[in-house]
């Protein structure tokens, strides 16, 4: 799995099987494609035809959802399955119960998901036919059984979208400015400053402190889009969804997959937190998080698949 860490399920319909083939030259395919059953939000069960697989990238939209286009740079979050053709499953989000979030156009992902997703509709789910040169290239996945020759196909449930620009203009009454000698300056939903007091010792335990509360659905087990920064201890910043230039993605308050955010669950979204994680060794010194709640896509935690 690809989940970005810093730190509108659909019924399903009767199939459209819009076929687009990607790239230049060569016939689109040597035959049909694999039937794929169940319904979005599901696990897909994959049927493979006897014939070879086409030898260019194809997508065929199974379900045409209704929800936001996707843009390229944009975060998606999806649930899938990667199999190779006639082959096994090396990849699936279904089994966890925990999907997955990347961003798509920005050679983040294999090109197969770079240049098929862009523009697709969230609530979709889509067949993904990758030859080589479009996913794992001459190297192949070794652990996996895929090679420079492998075709590999994936079916994908899109359950949302979001752009750089996601948490702008949030409605959060402002509780306090820090806490522990950690100042955060800027309003919700903008790139906040982090400054540190002289003295300031970082706390023994992890901290989380309310900075600003949202007037959003209180969050719920499953997971979260965040915008945020992530600071050292006194020094400079790890990382930053506005410097990256797209939101994050975390799971929260599932069982067996931990995150530091885990005890927001109940938060309303909109609201800012700030936590403070204590130093783990000499090499890695203590830091601080300043983290906005901006979205839940429904429907992405456990259900019945």
């Amino acid at each position: 799995m690809a989940v970005v860490v810093l730190v509108v399920l659909l019924i399903a319909g009767a199939t459209i099987g819009i076929v687009v083939g990607i790239g230049n030259g060569g016939p689109t395919a040597r035959g049909p494609l694999p039937a794929v059953s169940t319904a979005f939000g599901h696990t897909p069960v994959i049927t493979f035809p006897s014939n070879a697989p086409p030898n260019k990238l194809m997508a065929k939209v199974l379900h045409e959802g209704t929800g936001r286009v996707i843009a390229r740079g944009n975060l998606v979050i999806a649930n899938y399955v990667g199999q190779i053709w006639q082959g096994k499953v090396f990849d699936t989000t279904f089994d966890a119960r925990v999907p997955d979030a990347f961003q798509v156009g920005e050679k983040r992902v294999i090109a197969g998901w770079d240049k098929t997703l862009v523009g697709m509709r969230v609530g979709s789910r889509v067949l993904l036919v990758v030859p080589p040169v479009d996913g794992y290239g001459k190297l192949g996945l070794s652990q996996e059984g895929i090679t420079a020759s492998t075709t590999i196909i994936y079916v994908m449930d899109l359950l949302g979208t979001y752009g750089p620009n996601i948490g702008l203009g949030i409605h959060a009454v402002v509780l306090r400015h820090g806490a522990d000698g950690v100042r955060v300056i800027g309003a919700p939903g903008e790139k906040p400053t982090i400054t540190f007091a002289k003295k300031a010792v970082a706390p023994k335990t992890t901290l989380t402190v309310l900075l600003a509360r949202g007037n959003g659905p209180l969050l719920e087990p499953g997971f979260v889009v965040i915008q945020g920064v992530e600071q050292a201890w006194g020094g400079g910043v790890i990382d930053s969804t506005w410097a990256n230039k797209t939101p994050a993605a975390s799971p929260v308050g599932i069982p067996g997959d931990s995150s530091l955010l885990d005890s927001l669950v109940g938060t309303p979204l909109g609201s800012r937190v700030l936590i403070i994680s204590p130093q783990k060794t000499n090499a890695t010194p203590a830091e601080v998080g300043v983290i906005d709640l901006v979205a839940e896509p429904k429907d992405t935690a456990a259900q019945s698949r």
